[in-house]
C-alpha cells in the first residue's frame, strides 16, 4: 500500500506518537512492507523520542546509522536526531560513542559545532581512560586531538543550538553555550598536558563567557565547573588565597558546591584559618549532608582541634568518626567479600552513603544513571 495511507503517518501528523510508535511496529513486522521499512524505522525513532523514550529511540537510530549514508536516506536525519536525543540523556557516553563511531560520514551543518565538542570531550575521555591504563603516548596524543577538536567550534556557537529541532520538525533545544563548553574540555585536556599555567587562562576564558551578563546563552554548572577547576589549580600551586577566593565564587547549592566547601576547609587549613575551616566542617558534617560521602573532614577536623591544643574534643570527633564509618565499613566488607555484578552491587548498598562512595567513580555513577533512564522508560511503556 501507499505510505501515505498508513495510519502511523496521520497519528504523527497529530503528534499522537503512541500510537504512530505501534503502528510503525507493526509495519516493521509485515515482510510485504520491506519497501517501507525503512521509513517506517526512522519515524518510529523519531515518536519514541517524542515521546520521551530516548533510549528505545537510541536502538532504532543505531538501526539506521549502521547502514550508513549510501544505503539509507535518512542517515543524517537520524544523525540530527541523535545529537537532539542526547542532550536529553544523563549520560551522555553512549552518544559519544556512537559520534565517534559516524565521524566520517558527515554531520549536518547546524549540529557541527556540537558534533566537534562532543568529538572533543570523547577524545579527552579516551585519553584519560588510555592514561589509567598505563599507555601514558596514546593518551598525549589523544588529549591533543581533544585540543583539536574543541578548536573547531566557532566562537558564535554560544546561542541556544540549532534554531530548530532535527529536520526542522522537532522543537529546538538549549545545548548551551556550546563554544564555552568546548573551551572547557580544551581547559582539561591542556590540564592533563601539564600545561597549568594555559589551562588556568582557559578556565579564566570559560568564567567570562559564562558571566550572565554576557548574553550569551546561560549555563550556570559550566559557570561552577569552571570557578571549581581554578580552585584547584591554584591549590595544587599552594596559592591558598587564589584558591580560596574561587572556591567563594562557587554558588551556594550548586551541583560541585560541596566538594568545594570540603577543598576550600584545607585551603584554609593551610594558612592557619582554623575557624573557617572548622565553620566548613560544620556545615559537611551536619544533620542536612548526613547522607554525603566526606569522611576526611572528620580526620581534618580532628587535627585541628590536636593542633590546638584541643585533645578532648580531637579524641570525640575521632570517636564519632568510628561511630559513622566503622558499620559503613562492615556493609562494605560484607558486599565486597562475595564477587557480584555491578547491578547486584548497588542493590545490596543499602547505606546512601555507600551509594555515595560508589557514585564517586564516574563510570559507575554514569551507568546507574543510564540504568534510571531505562527503568523510568520501562515504567512509562508498562502503564
Amino acid at each position: 500500500p501507499n505510505r501515505l495511507n498508513w495510519p502511523a503517518i496521520h497519528f504523527v501528523e497529530e503528534k499522537r506518537y503512541q500510537q504512530a510508535a505501534l503502528a510503525f511496529e507493526a509495519v516493521l513486522a509485515e515482510a510485504a512492507l520491506a519497501d517501507g521499512h525503512d521509513e517506517a524505522r526512522y519515524l518510529l525513532a523519531k515518536s519514541l523520542a517524542l515521546m520521551g523514550l530516548h533510549h528505545s529511540a537510541l536502538t532504532y537510530l543505531d538501526e539506521i546509522l549502521a547502514r550508513g549514508p549510501s544505503r539509507t536516506k535518512y542517515f543524517h536525519s537520524a544523525l540530527e536526531w541523535l545529537f537532539w536525543v542526547g542532550q536529553r540523556l544523563g549520560n551522555e557516553q553512549p552518544v559519544l560513542a556512537r559520534v565517534a563511531r559516524h565521524a566520517r560520514d558527515g554531520v549536518p551543518p547546524a549540529w557541527q559545532d556540537r558534533f566537534h565538542f562532543l568529538l572533543a570531550k570523547y577524545e579527552f575521555e579516551r585519553g584519560r581512560a588510555l592514561d589509567e591504563a598505563g599507555k601514558a603516548d596514546e593518551a598525549q596524543a589523544a588529549w591533543a586531538e581533544a585540543r583539536r577538536l574543541a578548536g573547531l567550534v566557532r566562537a558564535e556557537a554560544g546561542g541556544a543550538g540549532p534554531t530548530s529541532g532535527p529536520s526542522g520538525d522537532a522543537p529546538a533545544d538549549d545545548a548551551g553555550d556550546v563554544y564555552a563548553r568546548a573551551q572547557f574540555v580544551d581547559g582539561l585536556a591542556l590540564y592533563a598536558l601539564r600545561q597549568e599555567q594555559a589551562a588556568n587562562e582557559r578556565f579564566k576564558d570559560v568564567v567570562r563567557l559564562t558571566n550572565p551578563k554576557k548574553g550569551r546563552a546561560v549555563d550556570p554548572e559550566l559557570r561552577e565547573l569552571a570557578f571549581l577547576q581554578l580552585a584547584r589549580i591554584h591549590y595544587q600551586a599552594r596559592q591558598n588565597r587564589y584558591a580560596i577566593f574561587y572556591y567563594g565564587k562557587m554558588p551556594w547549592g550548586g551541583g560541585s558546591w560541596l566538594e568545594g566547601l570540603w577543598e576550600a576547609s584545607y585551603a584554609h587549613y593551610r594558612i592557619g584559618e582554623h575557624e573557617k575551616s572548622l565553620g566548613n566542617l560544620l556545615t559537611l558534617q551536619s544533620a542536612y549532608f548526613k547522607d554525603e560521602y566526606f569522611p576526611e573532614s572528620w580526620v581534618l577536623k580532628a587535627i585541628i582541634y590536636y593542633e590546638n591544643c584541643r585533645y578532648p574534643e580531637a579524641s570525640t570527633v575521632l570517636e564519632d568518626f568510628n561511630a559513622v564509618y566503622e558499620p559503613l565499613y562492615d556493609e562494605l566488607v560484607a558486599i565486597t567479600s562475595r564477587p557480584a555484578t555491578p547491578a547486584a552491587f548497588l542493590e545490596l548498598a543499602a547505606s546512601p552513603k555507600v551509594l555515595k562512595l560508589a557514585y564517586t567513580d564516574q563510570n559507575i555513577r554514569r551507568l546507574a544513571e543510564t540504568a534510571r533512564e531505562i527503568d523510568a522508560e520501562v515504567d512509562e511503556l508498562l502503564q
